[in-house]
């Protein structure tokens, strides 16, 4: 079998929760988590290098706008990330921290390239 390409992911994480190649920007998106059923402590998407596979940028995603369970804030996790055909829009879909046990999903839109 001829693979394009082989190589070790720099996600710090123990799992990957989500994985986006977007073609237009040249590199791939990353959500790693610390438990492979949920997305516990996936608050940062890591943009990797498309050969190298090596973080080279990352964003944290925003907290919920608010409070739930007295917590102002909440951290939220990312379950889902994706990029527009035209690469220029990143989609974080999300849920507030895995410890709350909420049903509280938001998407965030974040502009690409990442600075």
């Amino acid at each position: 079998m001829d693979l394009p390409g082989i190589g070790s992911l720099d996600v710090p994480r123990q799992n990957i929760q989500s994985l986006d190649f977007c073609k237009p920007q040249n590199c791939l998106f990353a959500v790693g988590s610390d438990y492979f059923w949920s997305a516990s402590n996936a608050s940062t998407i890591y943009q990797l290098n498309e050969t190298s596979y090596m973080a080279e940028k990352s964003v944290k995603v925003k907290n919920f706008p608010g409070t739930l369970n007295s917590q102002n804030n909440s951290e939220m996790d990312v379950f889902h990330v994706f990029s527009n055909s035209g690469g220029t829009k990143l989609y974080a879909l999300k849920n507030v921290r895995y410890d709350l046990q909420l049903n509280k999903w938001a998407i965030e839109i974040i502009d690409l390239p990442l600075k």
